[in-house]
């Protein structure tokens, strides 16, 4: 999901800004949890504060399933638990269409990853995904597929 596309949580959109401010600071070496956490006692008040603490609360939640679930059910639960996914399915565009399936494929390649590696993560998973995608544009469009 881009940073400046609305995030959902729940039945709540934080504003672009909303989601940008947790960015700006992780990469200030202020940590998105810990940015959210003081967010609830400055920079935010009333329902802003309320939604950027339940898209804490989800990113902490996340992060523990990431940790303890296999990478393809990580993923999916990532999907399910942003709203994401539901979002794509009620937008009911061909466009939408097209990214629930590039959707699917990715928990498919997580599958196959996980089936193949001794230690699979989802660190390491990206981390291969960021390599093919590298890999990808300096070879052309005419071979790109998902070699995961």
């Amino acid at each position: 999901m881009r940073s400046r596309r609305s995030a959902r949580v729940g039945d709540r959109r934080l504003a672009a800004a909303a989601v940008d401010w947790p960015a700006t600071c992780a990469v200030g070496q202020l940590d998105v949890v810990e940015a959210g956490s003081r967010s609830r006692r400055r920079a935010f008040t009333g329902r802003a504060a309320a939604s950027l603490a339940t898209f804490r609360d989800l990113i902490v939640k996340l992060t523990e399933v990431a940790r303890q679930e296999p990478v393809s059910i990580a993923i999916g639960k990532m999907l399910d638990q942003s709203g994401y996914l539901q979002d794509l399915r009620d937008e009911r565009s061909e466009e939408a269409d097209g990214r629930v399936e590039n959707l699917a494929e990715l928990v498919s390649a997580a599958r196959e990853y996980e089936s193949r590696e001794s230690e699979p993560s989802l660190n390491a998973f990206v981390d291969r995904l960021s390599l093919l995608s590298d890999a990808d544009e300096e070879s052309g469009p005419a071979t790109r597929g998902c070699g995961c």
